[in-house]
């Protein structure tokens, strides 16, 4: 029996015993800083800014995979680089250099919290590639185990045929997706293999379906909210000025 997640974290716990005392003791420092910003909303002044920063702690972690106890676990340490890259970028657009709220100077904790994570990103890449290897040794036993059977159509999760719609491309990623959710050994791939599968077909639709101005805008650098603002009044000031004819 396959249990995808008890699996990576039992190579997890061979893995971290390369890693010395340092390496929780920067995660700790890290988590205080953590939970210093989160204080440190609380005391926001600018009604402005804390309307803009002032999200509940736990729709923050669950926006970077996170929970409290997460926070504490090595094993989730890509995530919570993630997440002290989303206080950097906040404390450094928000706040000005000399800024501080509450004796919290921004700039100051941002040297603080790049400090840690580039102690931890050698860790957070290890991870990652356990966490890689993993995943597709167990695709390759869901391959192996269901090569010879036959999923029951009642059993069969996703039965529409992609070839009908001129994607043959997806056809054999569905019948794989159809197997992990056939085996409850493999469910816990689900979530990977059907972000793969929704993430591709937006591509398929932006790429084939729409005009040049919106693919452009879906594979404008990082889509964030500061970038398609950006991109849009470029796309404004561009056809201004071919109205004027000045290009």
């Amino acid at each position: 029996m396959v249990n995808f997640l008890t699996d990576l974290k039992d190579s997890f716990d061979n893995l971290k015993n390369i890693f010395n005392e340092l390496t929780l003791d920067h995660l700790k420092a890290l988590n205080a800083q953590i939970n210093d910003y989160f204080e440190m909303i609380k005391n926001i002044l600018d009604d402005n800014i804390k309307l803009r920063l002032n999200v509940s702690e736990k729709r923050i972690l669950y926006q970077f995979s996170l929970t409290f106890d997460k926070l504490k676990d090595p094993w989730y340490i890509p995530e919570i680089i993630n997440l002290a890259y989303y206080i950097i970028e906040n404390n450094s657009k928000f706040f000005s250099s000399n800024w501080n709220t509450q004796g919290y100077y921004h700039y100051d904790r941002n040297k603080i919290i790049e400090n840690h994570i580039d102690y931890l990103v050698p860790f957070s890449n290890e991870i990652i590639k356990v966490r890689h290897k993993k995943f597709n040794n167990s695709i390759k036993i869901l391959e192996t185990k269901s090569s010879k059977i036959k999923i029951p159509d009642e059993e069969i999760l996703i039965k529409l045929s992609f070839s009908d719609y001129d994607l043959p491309h997806y056809d054999s990623f569905i019948d794989l997706l159809n197997k992990a959710a056939y085996f409850e050994d493999f469910y816990n791939l689900l979530p990977f293999q059907l972000r793969c599968l929704f993430e591709n077909l937006l591509y398929d639709i932006f790429k084939n379906s729409l005009k040049t101005d919106y693919t452009e805008l879906f594979n404008y650098m990082k889509l964030n909210y500061k970038n398609i603002y950006l991109y849009l009044r470029v796309k404004k000031i561009k056809k201004n000025l071919i109205k004027l004819e000045i290009i």
